[in-house]
């Protein structure tokens, strides 16, 4: 078998295990403090999977990436109309750094993909604290047409006829997110959804979604708390419906072939052990405890967990095997490296689907 574990120095900390690093944090940072705790009863296999609620589908857990994209536009014909417009666009790129794109002075023939003066290469979502305004025109589109933007010039934000600023649902970033429920319509319809999530630079933020009359069969977009549609999602934090679900409930992307996140039939909230720490800017994160139990079959269950800690230059993968009722226990209590990522599989050598138990704790100070 390959060999996991790790060797390394730790100095001057306060702390041994959980319970002290959960004293410790909690005497200095007071309410500052945030702890999640995952508890996660899952079907094993003879390979390793990763530990998430995965449906009764079952759907595999992916992860979206921080690619950037191009940002052009095109206009749905030719508009004298915006001859020597301004055209501006507010968006971000996959470090959370704002930037401002400006065509100063716009032809009256845009229909074929434009850059802007200074060529964008690095769009992953529009800058939310301009709204509608994140993509504009200081003159309105003309009657009949559209003025859009996108990776080539279409997908990512449309301004319709007599409008200068774009149409709010018409905004979408690489982060863009979708929900939708896999069952009979209509069975979850006006439930609520709420999702706290982190962003590609590990900010954490909260979306909402309220379930329609078709029960989100076709897909309908995240929003934030001032209804802007949420384009920098990138991690799961918390999935949690305000009703238990009637069928199971998925987050995708816009094609419904990638899926970050679900709430089974009968939940009410995601279970999952994927952690993504903080973005140094927003605050600390810190790895607690892993807690492994295997049921009564006759075999051997082997849980690792992968974490990058900030006294090392790279992650690294630690494996316990329990066997028949015995808990194992991994105390891990350092501080995280900003925006990794902890990572927990199990895999059960012989006896494909017995039960795992597992708890992971870990800690924020925010």
């Amino acid at each position: 078998m390959t060999q996991t574990g790790r060797t390394c120095k730790v100095y001057d900390r306060a702390y041994e295990d959980y319970q002290s690093l959960h004293k410790y944090l909690r005497h200095s940072k007071g309410d500052r403090v945030v702890e999640f705790i995952h508890q996660h009863k899952q079907l094993s296999t003879n390979t390793a999977v990763d530990v998430s609620n995965k449906g009764t589908t079952p759907i595999t857990i992916t992860t979206i990436g921080k690619t950037e994209t191009n940002l052009q536009v095109i206009s749905s014909g030719a508009d004298a109309g915006l001859l020597h417009a301004v055209i501006t666009a507010h968006y971000k790129d996959a470090d959370g750094v704002a930037h401002t794109a400006i065509i100063a002075d716009a032809t009256a023939d845009m229909s074929g993909a434009t850059d802007f003066d200074t060529p964008v290469t690095d769009f992953y979502c529009w800058d939310e604290s301009y709204g509608t305004s994140a993509f504009n025109s200081s003159l309105a589109v003309g009657v009949g047409l559209t003025l859009s933007a996108g990776a080539a010039g279409t997908g990512n934000a449309q301004i319709i006829a007599a409008a200068k600023v774009g149409t709010l649902l018409s905004f979408v970033g690489v982060g863009a997110i979708y929900g939708q429920e896999v069952g009979a319509a209509n069975t979850s319809a006006g439930f609520v959804i709420q999702l706290d999530y982190k962003t590609p630079w590990g900010e954490q933020k909260i979306g909402y979604e309220t379930v329609n009359a078709n029960a989100d069969l076709q897909g309908q977009q995240f929003l934030d708390a001032d209804g802007f549609p949420i384009g920098d999602f990138y991690r799961v934090d918390t999935l949690v419906s305000d009703t238990v679900m009637a069928d199971e409930f998925e987050i995708t992307n816009y094609a419904v072939n990638a899926f970050y996140g679900v709430i089974d039939i009968g939940n009410y909230e995601s279970v999952h052990t994927r952690y993504m720490a903080l973005g140094e800017a927003y605050g600390k994160s810190y790895f607690g405890e892993l807690i492994s139990t295997f049921p009564t079959v006759a075999d051997s269950l082997t849980t690792t967990i992968t974490i990058h800690t900030v006294n090392e230059d790279k992650p690294h993968a630690i494996s316990i095997d329990t066997f028949v009722n015995q808990s194992q226990y991994i105390a891990l209590p350092e501080q995280l490296e900003p925006l990794s990522e902890v990572t927990v599989t199990i895999n059960d050598q012989n006896v494909a689907h017995a039960y795992a138990n597992i708890t992971l704790r870990v800690m924020e100070v925010v």
